[in-house]
This record gives structure tokens, C-alpha cells and sequence, in this order.
């Protein structure tokens, strides 16, 4: 799912969506791995949401809607430097985290989980710290600056 990079923008300055390069961790592929192990279809179901994700979301506008079927919402996390999302997917049975990079036009899956009946607050919390390690593995290696 990786695409070629393109353009700098900043997160609250999404002057293109086009560009967007979406890039899998290995924390994401676990994870589908693990759903898959237990039902095929809905591996199958999510990598396409996903990537019907994807191309919405280059399709649209900066700060636009996109389809209300991903309710693509913040978790709470929203720095200069990168912000933190999920989607629905698997029709809502599932959430994708993703990791919004400030310096570029950028996006990183982070983790899926099954959305549960409670508020699933235990895989949010492991979704989230996996994001800021992400975002500290990137400075590490140069990727991206703190400025």
C-alpha cells in the first residue's frame, strides 16, 4: 500500500490529500494477520476498506468530509507534529488507527482490533502508545525533523 511521496504539508495544512502516502507497520500487519487467522473474510474486508479509505481520502478536500461509513475521527492525540485517527471498517465491525505525520503528506497504519461492545479502551490505549512509537522510531532515524 505504500505509494511514492510527495510535497510537504503540515497536518493543519492539508493543502493536498492527493499526495498522501499511506505506509504499512508491522504492528497493522500483525494485527490483520491475527484477524485473519480467525476469519479470512474479514482480513479480505478490511484491506479493501482500507484501501477504499485511501482513495477517498486522496479524493477530497483538505478539512472535507469523507464518507460517513469510515467515521474518521481523532483519539484524542493531535500534536504539532502528527495526529492520531481511526476508521471504520469491516461495516463498523472493525477499527484501523493511523498515525498522521506533520512534516508530510503522510499516513501510517499503526493497529486493528475487533470493536467489541464496551468502549474497547485497553486496544485504544496500545493503538496509541504505538503511534508515539512510531513517531519517536521516525525522529530517531532522521525521517522527520522536530521544527
Amino acid at each position: 500500500m505504500s505509494r511514492k511521496r510527495h510535497g510537504q504539508v503540515g497536518v493543519d495544512q492539508e493543502s493536498t490529500r492527493k499526495d498522501c502516502v499511506f505506509q504499512v507497520t508491522k504492528s497493522y500487519e500483525e494485527a490483520v494477520e491475527d484477524i485473519g487467522q480467525r476469519d479470512l473474510r474479514a482480513r479480505a474486508t478490511i484491506t479493501a476498506d482500507v484501501i477504499s479509505f485511501e482513495k477517498s481520502y486522496r479524493a477530497s478536500s483538505p478539512g472535507g468530509p469523507l464518507p460517513e461509513r469510515f467515521h474518521f475521527k481523532p483519539l484524542g492525540v493531535r500534536t504539532g507534529l502528527y495526529r492520531v485517527n481511526q476508521i471504520y471498517v469491516g461495516a463498523g465491525m472493525y477499527r484501523v488507527v493511523l498515525l498522521f505525520i506533520q512534516a508530510g503528506t503522510r499516513a501510517y497504519l499503526i493497529d486493528a482490533f475487533k470493536k467489541t461492545k464496551k468502549e474497547n479502551r485497553n486496544e485504544v490505549r496500545t493503538a496509541i502508545d504505538r503511534a508515539a512509537a512510531t513517531w519517536e522510531a521516525l525522529v530517531r532515524a532522521g525521517r522527520e525533523s522536530e521544527h
